[in-house]
């Protein structure tokens, strides 16, 4: 049995291209960019799914669901680590408050709800698809 060996060349692999090195926090890779737009379109389909909702004109159910999320929000926090807890809670507590909004002053405070749910459904998907 024969035993074949090639001669590779790494190190060019290994240089820092001049790019990188004027913005070194920056890495560029396919995967990245495929789950930054993976996390945008949940959040888009998000906040769209939320304008739409805002148009129906059934204000009593978005309050309702509005403020479901917030508890949802509060038993996540019982759950979760500290400095993710603490975002919870004010997402609850901010939830809360735009429900109150939706029911007393216009159901357009809907899509502030689905902008504040968005940011949360995107960045486990961003982590997630990384």
């Amino acid at each position: 049995m024969r035993a074949h060996t090639a001669m590779t060349h790494t190190e060019a692999c290994l240089r820092i291209s001049s790019f990188h090195m004027h913005i070194p926090a920056m890495v560029i890779s396919a995967r990245d960019i495929l789950a930054l737009l993976g996390a945008v379109t949940v959040a888009a389909a998000t906040i769209a799914f939320s304008v739409w909702l805002a148009g129906m004109g059934v204000e009593g159910v978005l309050g309702a669901s509005t403020w479901g999320a917030a508890f949802v929000f509060f038993a996540l926090a019982l759950d979760s680590a500290k400095s993710t807890a603490l975002l919870q809670l004010a997402t609850g507590i901010g939830l809360l408050g735009v429900a109150w909004l939706q029911n007393v002053a216009s159901p357009d405070y809907t899509i502030v709800s689905g902008v504040l749910v968005a940011i949360w459904l995107a960045t486990p998907v961003f982590r997630w698809l990384r």
